[in-house]
Formats: C-alpha cells, structure tokens, sequence
C-alpha cells in the first residue's frame, strides 16, 4: 500500500480526495518516486468516524439532520471520485476497493451496475479478517482482481510503443479537411485526414496508459493499439462508454473503436450486427463496420446479488421450500416475475467469479426483476473517424448535415431489408465525415452527416409493451418527442423521430448560431431540461409549449419570438406548425373515440317543464328569494338552453399539416427548400460557443424521477422537506444516521445514482 501521483485528469471528477492511496502490484514498485496513479489495483479510501463519513451504514432513524445526509453524499461522492478514473483509464471488468472509516472497514466491489459492500467490522479487534484480505489480494492474478485479460498495457521500451510514437508523428501527405473543390487526382486513397492523426497524437501524448486491445473478428480476434480516449462518459455505474482514436496493428491504419458495457437484453441486437445489416442493404450516412464482439463473456454481476438478497415471496416459487437459508452462501436466484429485463446469463456461482457461466435460459431471462440492469462487456471498430456536429461552420451547413441525416433516417425506414427506427436521435449521434463526392466541376471535399449509435434502435413494426413504463424506454430524454415522453406505452413512429430531429438542429442553433436571445444558457435549460413526468400538462417545459400549443420558438429576454436573422427562422416556424397540428390531432382523435352517445335534445323553456321535485329548491327560485331581477334570470336560462361548447377539433388545415409528418417527405423537402434559399449569412456562427446543456441518457424510472423532483423543486410552492436541521457540532462515535437518500437531480452519469447509494450487502 502506498501513496500515487496525482491524475493530472481528475477534472472528470469534481471531488479531489486529499490524498491518493492504493494498494500496488510487485511489478509496479518504483524507488524513490511515487506510484503512477494508473497503475492502482486496490484503491484505498479513509475516512473520519464520525456522523455521515461512512454513506453505507445505516439505522431505522427516519428523522436526521440535513447535514448528515449531505454529509453522506459527499462521502460517497469521494468515493465514486476515487474510484471512477480506474474504469475509465484501466480496462477493468470489476474493482475491488478499501475503506477505511475510524477503527472500521468495509471491502467494496464495483462494477458498472452498481456496488456491493460488505458489513464494517472493526479491525482492531478483528484484525484477522482485514490480514486476510491482503493476503487474497497478494496472491490473486491480474484477472481475479477485475482486470481485463483482452488489454494489454503497453509500456515504454516495448515496440508497440513506438509504434504508436512513429504514427503520431507528422505526415505532410496528411488531407486537409476543409470543405473545398478538388482537381483530378488531387487525392488519392488511401490518405488520412489531419485532424485523424493530431487527435492520435493528443491521445498519447499525456501520462495516460496505453493497450493493446482485442476485438472479436469472427473465431480470430484483431487487435488495436489505443491511448486516452477521445470521449468518455462520466460516471461508474451504466454503459461506460469511450471511444478511442485507435491504430491498426494489421493494416497499420487508423480507426474509431468504442469499448462499452451493452445492455443484456435479448431484444437488444448488438450494434455491430445492426451496422452489418445497413451496411449490406447500401444505406449512406452509417459508420462502416470493421469489426466487433462481446468480450470474453464479461458481464456485471451486482444485479445477481441483488436478487440473491432479494428472494421472492415464499408462494411464487414451487422449490422455495428447499432454498438454502446459510447467510455466507446466497441461494440460488428464484425466477422473477418482471418480464422487461432479459439477460443472456441466468446462473453465476456462489464465489461470484466470472469463470462459471450457465447457457443463456430464456425462461429466466424473461422474468427478472432487479431493478440493477446487467451488461455485457462489447466493442466495435468502425472505419470512420468523424468530427463532433458541434464542429459546423455556419447555419446553412448545419441545416445540410442534418439533411444528410434525415435522408439517412429514411433509407433506413423504408429498406424491405432494414427497416429500423433508430430511436436514440441526439446531438451526440449526429456527426460529421468529411467525403469526396462528385460535381459537376470535378470532385469536392464535401462535410456530410453520419448518423451513428444505432445499439437502441428498433424495428419500425415492433410494438412497446402494453404496460411500458419510462424504465422501458431509453435514450438521450432532452431530445425526445414530447409524445413519447408523456406516453411511456406509446410505440415510436417517424413523425416521433423527426421531432427528434428538430430539437436537435435547436439545440445547436441556439448554442452556437447568432440570435436575439440574450441568456440562451437558460433558454436550453428551460427548452430541453425540464421534464415532470408522464401525464403532466406541458410536462416537457417550454418544448412542450412550442411543440404542442405555440407552434413557435419563443424568448423571455427580449420578450418575443426566438429570431436567428436567416433562412434558419423559416424552417423552425414551417416545421412547427406541422408538429403542433399533429399534436392537436392526437389530443382530440382520443376524445372523440371516447365521446358518448349523441345526447337528447335540451329540454323546453322553464315555462313548460314540470316543477322541481318534493324537497329540491330549483337554483332560480333561490335567485329570486334573494331578490335577483327576473329578467335578469330569464336571460341567464335563454343562453343557458342555447349554450353549446366550443368546438376545438382540428380543422382540415391541421389535419392536412399532420399528415407532413407520416414519412420523411416533408422535412426533407422542407431542408432542400431552405438550403437553396441564396439568403444564407456566411459568417452566422458566434465566436464563443455557449454553455453546453448536458445530455443525459435515461435509463431508469429513478432516474427521470428525479429529474422530475428538480423540475417541481424549482417551483415557488416548494414542498418543505422532512428534515431538521442541527443547531449543535456533529459529534464523533454517535450513533450513525440511515442510508443516504439520492434525491438530486441525476445526468447520463448518475443514472444509476439511487442504486449505487442503496448497494447490495455481501453476506
């Protein structure tokens, strides 16, 4: 155990530790200067014994102070700091971690769905167990320790590493990427664009460790020399995805690898047979598969132990009765009842090792209620290595990339072989690839849109379950159609993910492109943040009021509509008004199939009608015995007899409107119109780019919960919380309060927030 420098990256964590402690290998010793900080295997947290340093113990106290319980979230916010830069910067399958809270101790395992964690025990007086453990981690290989077998870390000295150092050196035959013409046999493949090899060489020119990675290549594997990552998701728990600027060590060239954590779902196909399909049907504007697979069978397993500690009721299992109750063994885990949640592995062994795997049982898989989703340890290689969409350079090449990307989208739809919807249509998927495409002048370097990350998508014939709840849908929620995130149950359709579309070209007009908005920071929060749930009116903020009642983009400083001063205006405007008739044709058609029976006719004038029954004082009368003019009442009785609701129906215009919506037709000819409109500025874009609004995938029902709790919190008629607040010092060897309750509001890296706070007790 000793002391590591320090992660000159830790700004992917917003809490620093004080000091990095970790428990090293033999092989990693260095004299006379500390420990790299990549070379951790057993990260070391300690902790004062006091009231909140330890967020996992917990009593039946409901009542405790508020800062206690912020002192539980910021004890567990430093663990997870501690913790999160080995996922991200080693190739683990799992972390063993130790913390260390006055005289007592816990043994954390991590994976990236969530956290396991043994009861503390006091290792002064049982100081055997806490030798025990050091001695395990002492003899355990590399890969008993959550170390993954398929990486490789390549050192200084070996030749790979200078391999790498050779191919990020600079080549003056490197291709600018700028948009351009070209002349004949300007270019000639294969070349590599400049920004390919400058990112290369960012990758590796830090104290980051570097791998040789393996990628499944049918029975071979293919391997690949990689660096930092260009991209990263923030967070332990979830998909862990990052994406690599890597080099081939067979053709020697440089492709796009993402390492991630899938989903084990067997509805879900793996993004690599998807890409394969579109791939083969011709579809332009997809990222090219080289290849891909599951890695070594690696899945998380804290979802297992949860179920394990969560049995059944004793009634819903016939073998109940010979469920073995030892605490130090957990049973084997019973069938559940949740048929959302299919894994590909239904029994792990008691050691909770990852060597013994049973053959995948669609029975159990299609009956599991652990709220902890499991994954399956994947990567992908693809050809194209491609600029983020936040890289354009003006509005109209904005509304061009996102043209490619529709066109995309509709191939992909309308292919007898492919039909999909992609579903997951977000600012992230949407990227540029600079191609050469021929004119009527030659040939052109031409930015063109590729719309990627097709892992959620989903046959544009497939139904969602009758019963489905936001845990059932999953994707990037600020770009969501406000239909499908008012109705969890609802099946995607095109008109839904050309929404998506929309919000997205937003998005980035507003952050990036010149307006009349003066805090466009908060107009983003307030467009695209805000969420309160299913079944709320205008639940989705501001974008719901455009989309479903305004038909317009609208700012509160100034007060008035959203104006981008281009073509830019017209389209937002065009399109909205189809979106808000679609709207208004769904609000209605369920109405009206609910409508009764038409009614009798009204009944005579109050002169005719037979007087009121024994006991009831008509409302007239009483008008009268207040001494309420008579003609003042007849008056009343006449409209009321005459009165008829209005009528709100969608006129032939509205429905026309949202008949533009049932295919692609529309918006892409609505973008070629706009595109020619000669109108366009140049030089739109402004210089500083404005405040990014986190994307945040949503997961989990927790997840936009909480979401849903920010939004109300930021109400005036704020609900008090049930809390008191401590006059007094916190005291230290008081009894400790109850588990800390997650009630922030969570981002793509924290959808799992609730379950790591809540972890599965090892036995």
């Amino acid at each position: 155990m000793s002391r590591c420098s320090r992660n000159p990256c830790e700004t992917i964590s917003k809490i620093k530790s004080k000091f990095d402690v970790a428990i090293f290998t033999g092989q990693h010793t260095r004299t006379g200067e500390p420990h790299h900080w990549a070379d951790q295997v057993v990260p070391v947290q300690f902790a004062r014994e006091e009231l909140g340093a330890d967020p996992f113990d917990h009593c039946d106290a409901r009542d405790i102070p508020e800062e206690v319980e912020d002192a539980r979230k910021e004890s567990f916010s430093r663990i997870c700091a501690a913790v999160e830069p080995l996922f991200t910067s080693q190739h683990r399958v799992f972390v063993f971690m130790l913390f260390v809270c006055g005289r007592r101790f816990r043994l954390l395992r991590w994976d990236h769905a969530g956290l396991v964690t043994t009861p503390s025990v006091d290792y002064y007086e049982n100081h055997a167990l806490l030798c025990d453990f050091f001695w395990r981690v002492a003899h355990l290989d590399d890969t008993a320790l959550g170390f993954d077998p398929s990486a490789t870390r390549v050192l200084p000295g070996d030749p790979d590493y200078l391999r790498m150092d050779l191919a990020a050196r600079h080549d003056p035959s490197d291709i600018d990427h700028t948009e351009r013409d070209l002349h004949w046999g300007e270019l000639e493949e294969p070349f590599v664009f400049d920004y390919v090899r400058s990112l290369f060489r960012e990758s590796i020119a830090t104290s980051w460790p570097r791998f040789r990675l393996q990628v499944s290549h049918g029975d071979m594997a293919r391997e690949f020399l990689v660096g930092k990552p260009v991209f990263m998701a923030e967070g332990v728990s979830g998909r862990g995805t990052r994406g690599y600027i890597a080099l081939d060590c067979h053709t020697r060239g440089f492709v796009w690898l993402k390492d991630t954590w899938r989903l084990s779902y067997a509805n879900f196909e793996k993004e690599g047979d998807i890409l394969s399909r579109l791939n083969a049907a011709g579809i332009d504007g997809v990222p090219t598969l080289v290849c891909h697979g599951d890695v070594r069978n690696q899945v998380t397993v804290t979802g297992d132990w949860w179920e394990r500690t969560h049995p059944l009721p004793f009634s819903t299992s016939p073998s109940s009765s010979k469920t073995n109750t030892s605490t130090s063994r957990p049973s084997p885990r019973p069938l559940s009842l949740d048929n959302r949640k299919r894994k590909w592995r239904d029994v792990v062994d008691d050691d909770v090792s990852e060597s013994v795997l049973s053959e995948p049982s669609h029975r159990a898989a299609a009956l599991s209620r652990c709220p902890l989703r499991q994954h399956t340890h994947y990567r992908i290689v693809v050809k194209e290595i491609c600029l983020p969409l936040t890289e354009f350079k003006n509005g109209k090449q904005l509304v061009k990339v996102m043209l490619d990307c529709l066109r995309t989208h509709q191939q992909a739809a309308t292919h007898p072989g492919v039909r999909l919807l992609h579903c997951d249509v977000s600012s992230g998927n949407i990227l540029i690839y600079p191609r050469l495409r021929k004119t009527t002048n030659g040939l052109a370097l031409v930015w063109s849109g590729v719309l990627s990350d097709w892992e959620l998508s989903r046959r544009i014939d497939e139904q969602m379950p009758p019963q489905a709840t936001l845990k059932d849908r999953i994707g990037t929620y600020q770009f969501m159609s406000v239909n499908l995130l008012q109705r969890p149950s609802e099946t995607p359709k095109i008109a839904d993910e050309l929404e998506s579309f929309l919000h997205v070209m937003v998005y980035n007009a507003v952050r990036h492109l010149r307006s009349n908005c003066n805090d466009p920071a908060w107009w983003v929060t307030t467009y695209f943040d805000h969420y309160a749930g299913p079944g709320h009116m205008h639940t989705c903020g501001q974008k719901s009021v455009a989309i479903e009642t305004s038909g317009r983009l609208k700012t509160l400083s100034p007060r008035g509509p959203l104006v981008f001063y281009s073509p830019m205006d017209g389209l937002c405007f065009t399109a909205l008004q189809s979106f808000r008739a679609r709207y208004k044709v769904m609000e209605y058609e369920p109405q009206a199939g609910a409508l009764p029976c038409p009614s009798p006719p009204r009944s005579p004038p109050r002169s005719s009608r037979s007087p009121p029954a024994s006991g009831h004082t008509h409302v007239y009368d009483q008008a009268r015995s207040i001494g309420i003019d008579e003609k003042i009442i007849a008056q009343i009785e006449a409209e009321w007899d005459t009165w008829t609701p209005p009528d709100d129906s969608p006129t032939v215009e509205d429905r026309r409107l949202a008949e533009n919506l049932v295919d692609h037709q529309f918006m892409i000819e609505l973008f070629e119109k706009v595109l020619g409109n000669p109108r366009w500025p140049e030089h739109d874009r402004i210089t500083q780019p404005r405040p990014l609004s986190r994307e945040t995938k949503m997961s989990t029902t927790a997840a936009v919960a909480a979401v849903a709790e920010d939004h109300k919190s930021s109400t005036p008629a704020k609900i008090p919380r049930n809390k008191r607040r401590r006059t007094t010092k916190t005291q230290k060897n008081a009894s400790r309060p109850p588990r800390l309750q997650e009630t922030t509001r969570r981002t793509r890296s924290q959808t799992r927030k609730e379950a790591l706070t809540h972890p599965v007790h090892a036995k």
